[in-house]
């Protein structure tokens, strides 16, 4: 049933690093569910993108005309910023959607028109990418390159200190112009932004929190049929996503689980790591399927979906796959997490990083087929209440609050 009106249409621009198509990641797939349905409420919609890395990222039928600035270096050239007031002017822009809340570079143009900037990561998630060993003591193919990392290495005690110091000092400075220059700031869960009101006291936000939609809902749970396959959908790279936990979890489970399978969906650049490790370690029942578009077979099949991330923003992919009555496991190490999951009710909440207890929880529940299907039909009813009509009515009343 369409919802009640409760507002006129106003024209509202996506704005994000790289276009809006939903294979590339779960901002451009949540961007997408949004943009369609706010033009079936009535909207028109604009999208522009900073770059394109890629021109096969074009291969997809938008449901917005799509803008790319003509110059590098985002909004940190001034030809993009005069490009953009121009764009904002000529399409008469009623409101701007932020997609990268998180970019520093974006904080010179919030001001240029009524903007709603949206963090999809947890603080945690911001300050470990930047933080990560390997990206901390990364090298450059120089001799200059080579001595400055020698002296990371000899130093990396007190160097990971001063990073700390700085890299917080850089998101408290960043969030504090993020908060002055947006008409609102929208986090994914309540522990996200509370989070965030603490780091920028006491400086004041219009602070929303709006969990993302999902439209991969089976019409019936009667109809899911489930096999014995654990699923991973999601990029496969080491430094946040860190799939290759997921084969050490595999590691303990197959010995006792012969006849289950794990499936991993994705591409990155942790794979060949990933293979030499199911080599090394005479790993069987592992498939890894490459990228895929259609993702609806996979989740119809799986028994539970799995993530193993350093942090993350939501896990688009366990949503979707609570959509198809798939038992989502992740850690809980994530402000949404909780939004998601209710422990042992819903899907399981691991302690952070802690393989050995995912493993017991996968395997306890691999054993016991009428648990599977309580979790399971839980699951399915929980991924309903994120349904796009629901979520879409509180952006269109966020999109009245800032008009006003």
């Amino acid at each position: 049933m369409q919802v009640s009106r409760i507002m006129s249409a106003f024209n509202i621009l996506f704005v994000g690093r790289i276009p809006f198509n939903p294979s590339l990641g779960g901002v451009e797939r949540v961007s997408d569910i949004l943009a369609k349905e706010f033009i079936r409420r009535g909207h028109r919609v604009f999208y522009l993108c900073e770059v394109v890395p890629d021109t096969e990222m074009l291969r997809y039928v938008f449901p917005a005309p799509l803008t790319v600035l003509s110059e590098g270096g985002g909004f940190n050239n001034t030809v993009n910023i005069s490009a953009y007031k121009d764009f904002l002017l000529e399409n008469n822009i009623d409101l701007v959607i932020n997609q990268q809340g998180w970019a520093p570079c974006m904080n010179r143009v919030l001001s240029l028109a009524r903007t709603i900037s949206v963090i999809h990561t947890s603080e945690d998630g911001l300050v470990k990418m930047d933080m990560s060993y390997s990206r901390m003591l990364r090298r450059e193919k120089t001799i200059v390159g080579f001595i400055r990392w020698l002296i990371k290495i000899v130093l990396y005690p007190i160097y990971i200190q001063y990073k700390s110091v700085t890299l917080n000092h850089g998101l408290k400075r960043h969030y504090r112009l993020l908060a002055q220059g947006s008409n609102a700031v929208v986090f994914l869960s309540p522990k996200d932004s509370a989070a965030y009101q603490r780091r920028i006291s006491p400086v004041k936000a219009n602070v929303y929190d709006i969990p993302n939609p999902s439209i991969m809902v089976q019409d019936s749970f009667s109809l899911i049929k489930k096999e014995k396959i654990i699923l991973y959908v999601g990029r496969l790279e080491a430094t946040i996503k860190k799939p290759l936990r997921l084969l050490m979890v595999w590691k303990v489970l197959q010995q006792t689980h012969s006849d289950w399978k794990l499936v991993f969906v994705g591409d990155g650049d942790q794979v060949p790591a990933m293979k030499e490790y199911v080599k090394k370690n005479k790993l069987s029942n592992v498939s890894f399927e490459g990228h895929q578009i259609n993702l609806t077979d996979y989740y119809r099949k799986a028994s539970f979906i799995c993530l193993t991330s350093e942090v993350e923003g939501f896990g688009m992919s366990l949503l979707e796959g609570m959509g198809f009555g798939c038992i989502p496991v992740t850690f809980n190490n994530y402000g949404a997490s909780e939004i998601l999951i209710e422990n042992w009710h819903d899907g399981i909440l691991v302690p952070a990083y802690n393989l050995k207890k995912y493993a017991k929880c996968l395997d306890i529940l691999m054993n016991n087929d009428s648990e599977r299907k309580r979790l399971s039909y839980n699951a399915y009813l929980k991924a309903k209440t994120f349904s796009i009509s629901s979520i879409a009515d509180k952006w269109e009343t966020l999109f009245k609050t800032t008009m006003k």
